[in-house]
């Protein structure tokens, strides 16, 4: 029974994916689907010589995440002591009378 409809299913889009009526984005919908169950899918690379851990890649995007947190953190400092610096300079002019 099964078989059967496959074989009137795949007929079904088949027409659908000749038809110009049907939609475009639908006929290559059919054709990718058509294509998979003929040919069979394109093979995905797989590394599976894999030198580190889950863990371990975690920990080190932890790390990265942590030093760029760090240098924005100090940037926002110096740019700080930068602004009190001028403040600083600005009030000993007006206490000197300058």
């Amino acid at each position: 029974m099964a078989e059967d409809l496959a074989v009137e299913a795949v007929q079904t889009m088949a027409e659908l994916m000749r038809n110009p009526t049907t939609p475009a984005h639908v006929r290559a919908a059919l054709a990718d689907k058509l294509l998979d169950r003929g040919i069979g899918k394109v093979a995905q690379a797989l590394d599976v010589n894999q030198t580190t851990s889950f863990s371990e890649d975690f920990e080190a995007f932890v790390r990265r995440l942590n030093d760029k947190h760090d240098v924005a953190a100090q940037r926002l400092q110096d740019e700080a002591a930068v602004d009190i610096i001028e403040v600083d300079f600005e009030a000993l002019e007006r206490r000197e009378g300058g």
